[in-house]
This record gives structure tokens, sequence and C-alpha cells, in this order.
């Protein structure tokens, strides 16, 4: 019941005294005392501890799970909202560290409420101390607060505490960062490689029984020329022709498959090449030759500045490739070859035989059909850089142009006007490499631009499905561990001294302290600051009893006294 007490500053009011009051107006010594509770404050500060921890672990195993794991960009709808997997791991990290902030905030406020009463119940404060040492409970952000690093230092260094640990929600959810990983997520696929057993690369077979001759030269004659148009674009390309990007985007594997490749080798060659004269200079030569036994070409390059020979003798072979193909996106590759496994026999034009008017046959003594065909699309795929590589070029000295001799097989000028050449006033023909680089290249870029199905029909293709192992990449979680527990140590070690002073204060108060209102209303109500109720200030000095009840008494000076 409230009391009727008003506020009376007569002569006669502020001489009155509690024992004057009437009996029906008095009150107990002490409103509400203290308890003692074992689900009191140790109680509070043990869980809010034990809490924190649990918490911690279940953070840092929730990240050692999405730690390497692709970010999965489908929305999830939850609560009619469409969040993604990173949104959802980073309101849980959040949360998390959130609730293990609070609760560690908590367990230092109830400790703190210990520490409090602790030094009222032995020291002499004034109102004003009072309040700032009251007001450290809600951080040290008030600038009322200040005094209390002089009056009561360990309740100052406890409420920074309670303050300090809002960054515990603030650094460790940045322990779980998202970062791009490059080709770092298999997952099976379908690639395309080369395969020749089914391909159909220039036409050149036995006349099938009832065509007509005429048609069925012509169809040799386009194959031979979109073969011939292929090689040029390999060649004046520099490097193989894109294939189409079996991925959703991009992608890396590894194919291996059987094609041509040349192993060149350098010979001394300068009587093959005519002497240069002041009007013309033989700066190539290059001849293709066939036996029983291999299929080779020797070529001859002469600069007609430093007046050097580079000469080679290439022979071709069926050769495994493994290569690493890459996409970037779905227009561009990158082909590595991480090495050619091996050089198996070489290639012998044993199909190819001249018909009565020069056009090419085919002579097929084996019965295996698939071997025929296989090793047919090899010779060919040699031959086809014939057209491009065999012939004679000279430089005039006087008209800085290059021409064909008549007499060569081929009157291509294509090489002379390769990207392969640092052409300079200085030095017209400048390879970027030596002759046998420019060979061995040419043929491994032509095996490798079967993979770009330019010479490909729906009957006869030069790939096939092949089943691998593809990586993607994406964006992946990446968890930085010593941050988070570092943060969460440091929060739960600070946490823990804190609480230990809340401890020692429990123990040493004897009973579980509060500040609500109405443990603040039942220490203050009573006899000793009813009698100095209009002398208050906030000057006045008070301390606690030091008994189980701890009821707050003003502390007279002895001017005050007197």
């Amino acid at each position: 019941m409230l009391l009727p007490f008003r506020r009376d500053r007569s002569r006669a009011g502020a001489t009155l005294t509690y024992d004057q009051l009437p009996n029906g107006l008095k009150f107990n010594r002490i409103l509400l005392p203290p308890k003692y509770s074992f689900k009191g404050p140790q109680l509070q500060m043990a869980a809010s501890l034990l809490y924190s921890i649990l918490l911690m672990l279940l953070h840092h195993l929730w990240n050692r799970y999405l730690d390497g794991k692709a970010v999965n960009s489908t929305p999830h709808i939850v609560f009619g909202k469409h969040l993604t997997d990173q949104t959802l791991s980073e309101v849980v990290g959040s949360g998390i560290a959130y609730v293990v902030g609070t609760s560690l905030a908590t367990g230092i406020g109830v400790g703190f409420v210990q520490v409090l009463w602790a030094n009222l119940r032995r020291g002499h404060y004034t109102l004003r101390e009072v309040d700032a040492m009251v007001s450290c409970k809600g951080g040290m952000l008030n600038p009322s607060s200040f005094v209390t690093w002089k009056c009561a230092f360990s309740l100052a260094a406890l409420g920074t505490s309670a303050s300090l640990m809002s960054l515990v929600t603030i650094i460790t959810p940045g322990s779980l960062r998202v970062v791009p990983s490059d080709f770092a997520f298999p997952a099976p696929c379908s690639v395309p490689t080369v395969s020749l057993s089914k391909a159909n690369i220039s036409t050149i077979f036995l006349q099938p029984s009832g065509q007509n001759s005429s048609i069925f030269r012509e169809e040799m004659g386009l194959g031979g020329l979109n073969l011939q148009r292929f090689a040029e674009q390999v060649f004046l390309r520099g490097s193989p022709l894109p294939s189409s990007n079996p991925c959703s985007g991009e992608c890396k594997y590894e194919i291996r498959f059987s094609a041509p490749a040349a192993n060149c080798t350098p010979f001394g060659a300068e009587a093959i090449l005519p002497s240069p004269d002041a009007d013309q200079t033989v700066v190539w030569w290059g001849q293709h030759y066939t036996n029983a036994m291999e299929t080779s070409f020797q070529a001859t390059s002469r600069s007609p500045v430093a007046n050097s020979v580079d000469a080679v003798n290439c022979a071709f072979f069926n050769a495994t490739y493994v290569v690493n193909v890459t996409h970037s996106n779905s227009s561009t590759q990158a082909l590595e070859i991480s090495t050619t496994v091996n050089l198996f026999e070489p290639i012998v034009p044993i199909l190819v035989a001249p018909d009565t008017d020069g056009s090419p046959i085919a002579v097929a003594p084996s019965n295996d059909t698939v071997f025929v065909n296989t090793l047919q699309q090899y010779v060919q795929l040699v031959f086809s850089l014939w057209p491009i590589l065999e012939t004679t070029i000279e430089y005039g000295n006087n008209t800085a142009q290059f021409q064909t001799l008549s007499s060569t097989t081929t009157n291509s000028t294509v090489l002379a006007y390769s990207p392969l050449f640092e052409r300079s006033f200085e030095d017209p023909w400048k390879l970027a490499c030596n002759v046998s680089t420019l060979i061995s290249t040419f043929m491994t870029n032509i095996s490798l631009s079967l993979l770009s199905d330019v010479l490909s029909t729906e009957q006869n293709p030069t790939t096939t499905p092949f089943d691998t192992t593809c990586w993607y990449s994406s964006e992946r979680y990446s968890y930085d561990a010593p941050r988070l527990l570092i943060t969460y140590g440091c929060g739960i070690g600070i946490a823990a001294i804190c609480m230990l002073f809340g401890f020692v204060a429990l123990y040493l108060n004897g009973m579980d302290e509060s500040i609500s209102f109405s443990r603040i209303l039942g220490a203050t109500l009573n006899e000793s600051f009813f009698d100095i109720r209009f002398e208050l200030s906030k000057e006045s000095l008070v301390t606690g009893e030091g008994g189980t009840f701890g009821s707050l008494t003003p502390v007279r000076t002895p001017s005050e006294a007197a």
C-alpha cells in the first residue's frame, strides 16, 4: 500500500521524525529484503557462460560444415521470402553471434549487480557517484558514467567489458566469407573427344557400286576443299579452332584421344636451297615423301638478311594426346596439352593410290573397315599440311614481295603471310619460332581443332561423347577458424573473469542482489532517510549496511552532525 506522505516543507513538517509518525503510518524496517536462492545470480552467470560456450561450438561446427562448399545461388522460399544459401548462412552466423554476445553481456550484468552492492556495503559514495555506478550497467558510452573510473574502478571495468561483448557480434560473422574459386568443384559430365573411326574427312573411299563416276569425283573434290580451308584457318589462327562448351558455364576437364603428331629433327641442308642473288632469295622450300615405312616432310628456311639456314625432317605418327580443356565461357576456350603420352606406329598412306587420271582412290587390303577408315583419316589430316607447306617461296630483294616458283607443287603464299613471322623492313623473313616448332605445332593444332566439329557431319562425326569429370568454377565458403575461435575465446574469457568477481561479491554480500525497483525501494525506505528527506542532495553520502538486509543509510559528516 502506498504511504500517504505528502511533501511538506513547512517548519513543522521539516522537523517531523519517524518516531513522531502515527502508528498507522509506520512501516517495517526493510521492505522486500533480498533472499538467497540457488536459482539466483550464481545460476544465471553459470548458465550464460555455458550457453555461450555451446553456441560457440555450434557456430564453429556450422562454419566447418560450410567451409569449401559451393555457394548455391538458387533461392529458397522461407516464410514466403526468396533467400539464397549465402543469405541463410549469414543469417545463421549473425544470429548465433548476436545470441552469444547478448548472453555474455547478460552474465556480466548479473555479476555487475553483485559487485555494485558489495561496493555500496563497504564504502561511502555520494548520490551522484551512485547514479554513475548504476548507469555503468548499460555501458560506458553514457558520459555520466565516466566518473565511475575514479570512484569504483571494478564497476567501470565490468561495464566496459559488457559493452565490449558487442564486438563479438561484429567480428565473428566475418569468419565465414564467400570467395571465388576456379575449377574447384567436380561433377560428372559428358564431353566431346576426338574419334575418327566414323569420320569422313575428305571422301577418299572406294567408289560405291552404281554411283556416277563424275559425281563421286566431285564429292571427293569438295571434301578435299573443305579440309584445305580447315587447315588454312588453323594455320592463320596460330592456335586450335574453338570447340563448343558442353558445360553451362566455366569448366575444365581432361580428355585423351589418338590423332596425328609430327616429330621433327634438324639436319644440315645448306645445299638444298640455291644461293641468293642480287634479285631473288629462296626463303622456303618444302617437300613430302612417302614410302612403305613412313610419311615424312622436309623443309628448309633461309633468312635473306642473316643468310642463316634452318632445315628439318619431320616424321608423322599416330599419337595419344592428353589434353586439359578449359572453357572460360560459351565462346572461348584454352587447350593445354599436358603430355603426348606416346608416339605409336608411323602413319603410312597405304590406302591411297592414283587413279588413271591422277585422282586418289582407295586401296584397302585390310578387312578391318574401322582400322582402314581411321587410318585414312589420319592420312588426310597429314596431307592437309602440304597445300600450305609444300612450296618454294622466294623473296624479291627489289620488289619486297614474296612469290612462289612455278615449278612447285602448290602456288600458295599463305605461309609467307602467316602470323608466325615477325616482319620488318630489315628482315622480312624472320620466323617467330624455328621450323621444327612451326611444323609440329601446326600438326598438333590440326589434331586439336577436330574438337570443333568443323569437319563433322551427322553421319560422319569427328568426335564422340566421353563420360568424365568436369571441374566447375563457383563461389565457395571460406572459413577463418582462428578469427572466430579467438574472438569467442576472448569474449568468454573476459566474461568468465567478470563473473568470477560477481561470485566473490555474492559471497561477500551473503545474499542475492538486484537493482530492481522493489530492491531499491526496500533499501532506501527507512527511518534514517525519512529523517533527512529534505536535506538530501547529489552530494549526500550513502552507504550500505553490512548485514543481510543491506539497507542504504545516509552518512553524516561531522559538520552535518553538528
